[in-house]
């Protein structure tokens, strides 16, 4: 719910420079406690620790609300129409990838690949084109699907 109302007020409202700046900078340290917080947990449990990998964690929220703004303004999506029509259309399977991601993650757990050796600062991001491009192409081949496939993604 959290989610969606931040959403909501920070399409709705204007944000000053000094406020815009402030989100960056807690998305940033957001992110950066995200992977150092993840990388000391999971050497202090001998595996991966992704307690901090939840969407309910402030650390996530920061990173979330910084690319919500970062889309807005910076990129321009929401005063550029052919940039708002192409962020619509990736929003459209935007559930679908919620729903769907999980499928994605079972089986990197099932083939050992969810904890890859290599930094955690590399495997992060490369771990989230792995779960969201397939997460992705799932989504978009169901919202094809005629009559009922735009309700369910």
């Amino acid at each position: 719910m959290g989610y969606y109302l931040a959403g909501y007020y920070l399409k709705t409202y204007t944000l000053g420079r000094l406020a815009e700046g402030l989100i960056y900078a807690l998305g940033i340290a957001g992110g950066a406690f995200t992977v150092l917080g993840t990388s000391l947990l999971s050497r202090r449990a001998g595996a991966l620790d992704v307690t901090l990998y939840s969407y309910l964690t402030p650390n996530v929220c920061a990173m979330a609300v910084a690319i919500f703004v970062l889309f807005r303004y910076v990129l321009g999506l929401s005063d550029e129409r052919s940039r708002r029509q192409r962020a619509g259309r990736l929003a459209e399977c935007g559930f679908g990838v919620y729903l769907s991601h999980v499928i994605f993650l079972v089986l990197l757990r099932h083939f050992g690949l969810a904890t890859p050796p290599i930094p955690t600062a590399v495997a992060v991001p490369l771990l989230t084109l792995v779960i969201f491009l397939p997460s992705f192409l799932l989504s978009w081949l169901i919202h094809k699907i005629p009559v009922v496939g735009r309700y369910l993604t």
